[in-house]
């Protein structure tokens, strides 16, 4: 981030840093840095050319409220994004409910520990069952998804052969998910597996996994 950071000041650019997932960290191994965090470390504001952004949809598991947050200390992006609110304000109810559960610290403490324990769980479990059919499951610190080599099950390591295994997935197993080539990845066979849903479901997925590899083996 910081690399990033000096590298736009360098060319005059602005820089957007999304952190939806800043208290999503499951991995005991791994910290969030936002960039307002660097720039304090650095003894500085961000300034007007960085700006942050953040939702309620993931951390939170609310992406029905579309519920965010932009913070900036550009005055001319923050009026442009007071007059944008007009056409998209947050409901009443919405901002009402919010607030009460928001100021009830002990609650979001004790949610998200149980919601990063949760999801670190479930990713142990996707990466066993993947590892299991020989596949390779990169890392995965933060967040509701991990990154899958499945070039092993392809028939050659086209974006062709993607497709193809993309189409199996989905239509033999009834699994559904995201092919590298919509996430612009640099070559074919990477796919990405979101794992936080709920139990019956993620177990059944597993039994999926498994039933697809002893075919593809």
């Amino acid at each position: 981030m910081q690399e990033a950071w000096e590298w736009a000041e360098a060319h005059d650019m602005h820089v957007v840093s999304d952190e939806i997932y800043a208290a999503g960290i499951h991995s005991s191994d791994a910290d969030f840095w936002s960039i307002s965090r660097i720039a304090g470390e650095k003894g500085k504001s961000i300034g007007d050319k960085v700006h942050i952004v953040y939702a309620l949809s993931k951390d939170f598991c609310s992406s029905g409220l579309r519920c965010g947050v932009l913070y900036s200390e550009n005055e001319q992006v923050l009026k442009s994004a007071k007059k944008l609110n007009d056409l998209c304000q947050i409901s009443s109810h919405t901002q009402y409910a919010l607030t009460k559960v928001l100021k009830d610290k002990e609650w979001v403490r004790t949610f998200l520990e149980e919601s990063n324990s949760r999801l670190h769980s479930r990713y142990r479990e996707v990466k066993q069952a993947f590892e299991a059919q020989g596949l390779r499951v990169l890392p995965a610190e933060a967040g509701l998804f991990c990154w899958i080599d499945m070039r092993k099950w392809m028939k050659s390591r086209t974006w062709e052969a993607e497709l193809e295994l993309y189409s199996a997935l989905q239509n033999e197993a009834k699994l559904l998910m995201t092919p590298g080539f919509s996430m612009r990845t640099e070559e074919p066979g990477f796919f990405r597996c979101c794992y936080a849903t709920y139990r019956p479901a993620f177990d059944e997925a597993l039994v999926r996994i498994e039933e697809f590899g002893k075919k593809r083996a």
